[in-house]
């Protein structure tokens, strides 16, 4: 699998964190804006330490807009290394674990079905329950979940047929779908009426599916067991850890909130940073 981790020189400090998760993925690449190495408010190294850690790092110009650096950088990652798929993520969702058979295996359903986006956040939306499921693991056809399982289906409903939240694309595909309107910002993209109506009649789109229960309460989603990522800001600040009930709800299968308490000091970060 490769995977793609989009940042921006300001969130150095958060993007070691994330860089430290991936250490021990070896197809992973960066998109950043060309800086100039000297970081005036990040108690963090030099951004050449941070670089030597990827595969290739791809350079955006920072004057565009959002969806215009991301084509940019995902034609050069094509011309460069012929990459066909990837795992696309942000620097501030951090993979705090990942299951690397079940993504290798929700891959490959991806390329033996002509499926061009599998979304690894968990939706809770079951408007569209009846539909057929493939099973990750053995990749057996079903219409019956149960617990313990997850699950891909076509899904071009749900909250939003296309976010920005971490998913699987296929390039050629994203590309199409970010070129609906190349001026969209970050903050507009999800909610551009054309980029859904695009992604429901064009993207062959796919969503993972299990049982609320066996999801992990992580920060300001619930993860799939299979993909558990801390959106680690909220409203342009770290995620406050004294309202457990909100961001930190205790499950026994993975102790979000310690590993984020562990973060937090490791990299020293202040509850004062904001983020733009």
């Amino acid at each position: 699998m490769n995977y793609v981790v989009y940042s921006h020189s300001s969130f150095a400090d958060i993007l070691e964190v994330q860089t430290d998760y991936l250490k021990d993925i070896d197809n992973k690449f960066l998109f950043i804006d060309k800086s100039n190495n000297l970081l005036s408010n990040c108690s963090t190294p030099h951004m050449n330490h941070l670089y030597s850690q990827y595969k290739d790092v791809i350079y955006y110009d920072d004057s565009k807009p959002y969806a215009s650096r991301l084509i940019d950088c995902l034609e050069e990652l094509k011309q460069r290394h012929n990459v066909e798929f990837c795992l696309f993520t942000h620097d501030v969702d951090i993979i705090m674990h990942q299951d690397t058979q079940a993504l290798e295996n929700c891959l490959q359903i991806m390329k033996d079905n002509k499926i061009h986006r599998v979304s690894l956040q968990y939706d809770w939306n079951d408007e569209n329950d009846d539909q057929t499921l493939i099973e990750i693991m053995s990749q057996e056809i079903t219409k019956t979940p149960k617990a313990d399982t997850v699950y891909l289906r076509q899904d071009a409903y749900g909250a939003y047929a296309y976010e920005v939240n971490p998913a699987i694309y296929k390039i050629d595909h994203f590309l199409g779908l970010l070129r609906v309107d190349p001026n969209l910002g970050y903050r507009q993209i999800e909610t551009d009426r054309r980029i859904q109506q695009y992604a429901k009649d064009v993207l062959r789109a796919c969503k993972l599916k299990c049982f609320e229960t066996d999801t992990i309460h992580c920060g300001y989603f619930n993860c799939l067991p299979i993909y558990i990522f801390l959106h680690i800001t909220h409203s342009g600040k770290l995620v406050p850890t004294d309202q457990d009930d909100r961001f930190f709800v205790k499950n026994s299968y993975y102790d979000v909130k310690g590993e984020y308490l562990k973060i937090l000091e490791k990299y020293n970060l202040s509850s004062n940073r904001i983020f733009g």
